[in-house]
């Protein structure tokens, strides 16, 4: 009686265990794949991303990789690309990147009074300071620009922009004579002066 007990109910005994274990064996093999995700992530190069060899700078080359300390772009891979370049799929002005992150830009402190007074503090949204390479919106690039020329700002207030790392959809809204004239020059660091030619800052 008692062995015929047991094996009627050894079944619901297996199935109890099985249920009871099979959530622990979910939940082993979804960390197991989030740890996969993790080393594929940090194994692909930093500032590669698949886009960046189909953008163009101003020179209709590709565009050169600007910065990854701080890592700056709107995709924070260090490419001042916002899928408008007229190489890449962009959908037209602005592309992916509704603030337009095109330009590559040497920040001054002057430059970031400029930007917060205008209700973007890159020093505390961001942590910036005097020297830092940030890519900018084009629309306040220009702004910056166009202060100086109204001497509402001094030469210090126009980020000195590398045009290697300047996206072209740039262009759009700066022609190239503008850029040039903030463009900095090979060797030029942090307290620079602006330069006169199309070179660029050694990454």
């Amino acid at each position: 009686m008692f062995i015929s007990i047991n094996l009627h109910i050894w079944p619901s005994i297996v199935w109890w265990i099985l249920s009871a274990a099979a959530p622990a064996f979910a939940n082993e093999q979804q960390q197991q794949q989030q740890q996969q995700q993790q080393q594929q992530q940090q194994q692909q190069p930093f500032g590669r991303p698949t886009m960046a060899s189909s953008s163009l700078n101003v020179f209709k080359q590709p565009l050169k990789l600007f910065s990854t300390h701080p890592p700056t772009g709107y995709f924070r891979d260090g490419y001042c690309r916002t899928g408008s370049s007229s190489s890449s799929a962009g959908d037209g002005w602005g592309g992916v990147d509704p603030g337009h992150h095109a330009v590559a830009g040497i920040v001054t402190d002057e430059f970031l009074e400029f930007s917060a007074a205008r209700g973007n503090d890159l020093r505390r949204g961001v942590g910036l300071t005097g020297g830092c390479r940030w890519c900018l919106c084009t629309a306040r690039w220009l702004e910056a620009y166009e202060a100086f020329k109204t001497g509402r700002v001094g030469v210090g207030g126009v980020p000195r922009v590398d045009l290697e790392a300047t996206e072209d959809s740039a262009l759009r809204m700066v022609d190239l004579g503008k850029l040039r004239e903030f463009a900095v020059v090979k060797g030029d660091g942090p307290g620079a002066g602006v330069g006169g030619g199309g070179g660029s800052a050694a990454s």
